[in-house]
């Protein structure tokens, strides 16, 4: 198909020539969309916000704004790269957990849900894969547009944070004509066990949704559905999902930053979650459980930044986690993020 290879041989034309950008299409869409930042510093575009609350959100700007076959080297070649300070270049540690140091990590989160104030945790991790010899980006980047039709695919970047990517299945919050939606994500199978819902997974999804209507309504948003839940299929594996239609007099930033991080990516009591991220993982996380999407004159539209990985000169560091509460096993868990890591491994 020409457009992806057009898409394809762009992606590696902007990484090579250093331009910060972001390529990305909504679920269940057919509209592919570049953005190329042109230090204007507006705050239109592509959204990037750290798991942690306390860094400020990235824009990268729709300075320049291509759609489809419109996307493709010739249209770029005009383009003036814009100077960079070395000195900005993003650089971080990273710790990569042994399997026995993360089922110790989950067994630790599943005591304190057992004995202390905590009815469910997270506990994330970072997967290294060697990039092989001759990798093309943009041909990957094009196979998980052609395989996640209902994820919001994506590739960005931005000097200070690098370049990421990633095919996330959940909706942060976003705006229609009518309402605002958001949903509530958790519970992990694969899709290949053909097996019903445990009763771990389900309370582990339904402490995300009762969370997220909570602080909804304290903060005098107006539910305007019956909350239903229903299992969705993202990749390989199966999630328990449920959409939540409300009215807020709030920003719709604002809103975001309400709603994030909920205990699908957190954990719940937030604060008491937090310390066991904070004690195990550190600031590891980066952009990972973090916010991305769009918000622009026509399109608000924010996700949670699951199935992702930082690219990196020699590897792709793929961030993973699970949801632990009272019944979860290390090993089962452990296996979970194997299996989330496959979203992303499967077409390297």
């Amino acid at each position: 198909m020409n457009l992806h290879k057009n898409i394809a041989k762009s992606i590696q034309f902007l990484i090579e020539n250093n331009f910060e950008f972001a390529v990305f299409r909504l679920p269940n869409s057919e509209k592919i969309k570049l953005f190329v930042d042109q230090n204007s510093e507006k705050k239109s575009g592509f959204v990037i916000q750290a798991f942690n609350v306390k860094h400020a959100s990235i824009f990268i700007s729709d300075d320049l704004v291509f759609e489809n076959e419109n996307i493709k080297i010739e249209n770029l070649k005009s383009i003036t790269s814009t100077e960079k300070n070395k000195d900005l270049d993003y650089k971080s540690a990273v710790h990569f957990q042994t399997q026995n140091a993360y089922q110790l990590y989950v067994k630790e989160v599943a005591e304190t849900c057992k004995t202390e104030n905590l009815n469910k945790g997270v506990s994330a991790r970072i997967k290294s894969v060697a990039i092989p010899e001759n990798f093309d980006l943009g041909i990957y980047f094009v196979k998980l547009l052609e395989n996640y039709k209902t994820a919001f695919v994506n590739i960005f970047y931005k000097q200070e944070i690098g370049l990421w990517l990633g095919a996330t299945p959940e909706t942060l919050v976003k705006k229609d004509t009518r309402f605002y939606e958001t949903v509530s994500l958790a519970g992990t199978k694969l899709i290949s066990a053909n097996r019903a819902w445990t009763n771990k997974e389900k309370e582990e999804q339904q402490i995300v949704t009762d969370y997220i209507k909570d602080v909804l309504i304290d903060k005098d948003c107006s539910i305007e559905n019956d909350l239903k839940s229903k299992t969705i299929e993202a990749g390989l594996i199966a999630h328990i999902k449920t959409e939540i239609k409300f009215n807020s007099q709030k920003t719709f930033l604002e809103l975001a930053k309400i709603l994030h991080p909920t205990p699908a990516v957190c954990g719940f009591p937030k604060e008491e979650a937090l310390k066991l991220i904070r004690k195990h993982e550190g600031n590891q996380r980066q952009l990972y459980a973090g916010f991305i999407g769009v918000v622009t004159e026509n399109i608000k539209h924010l996700f949670v930044n699951l199935r992702c990985m930082r690219i990196t000169e020699k590897d792709f560091l793929i961030y993973v986690g699970a949801g632990i509460t009272k019944d979860s096993k290390p090993e089962k868990e452990w296996l979970e993020t194997e299996n989330k890591a496959q979203t992303l491994m499967r077409f390297l």
